[in-house]
Order: structure tokens, then sequence, then C-alpha cells
């Protein structure tokens, strides 16, 4: 758990960088799913919705052994 805390201070940084005009750019992709999409839909759909997806899977996995 220690170590998923170092991540915070990172996370911060770097996302305090990004101005909210920043958020509805967009560039070409190798993959056409994301082909086009804008700075906030990768920040959400690769990210966020990625690290909810692994904190749900760590909590079910707690309860099955506490």
């Amino acid at each position: 758990m220690a170590n998923i805390m170092t991540v915070v201070p990172r996370v911060e940084k770097t996302f305090g960088k990004v101005k909210e005009e920043d958020l509805t750019k967009t560039a070409p992709s190798y993959n056409p799913n994301f082909d086009g999409k804008p700075l906030s839909f990768l920040i959400d759909h690769l990210i966020v919705q990625h690290v909810v997806g692994h904190y749900d899977q760590l909590v079910r996995h707690l309860q099955k052994v506490q």
C-alpha cells in the first residue's frame, strides 16, 4: 500500500500541468478505438476507469480471503 501512495504526488504533479483547453485536444492513434478521441476521454477511459476497475477487483479479492 505504501508503494501505491508514492504515486499520488506524481499523478498530481503530472495532471496539474494539464490545462482545461488541453482536455479537448485530439491526436491520431494506431488504435481505431482511440483515434481522434479527446484527452479527457483518454484520461477517463485509460486511467480513471482502469484504476477503479483494479481497485474494485482488489476489494473483491480481499473480501474473499477475510
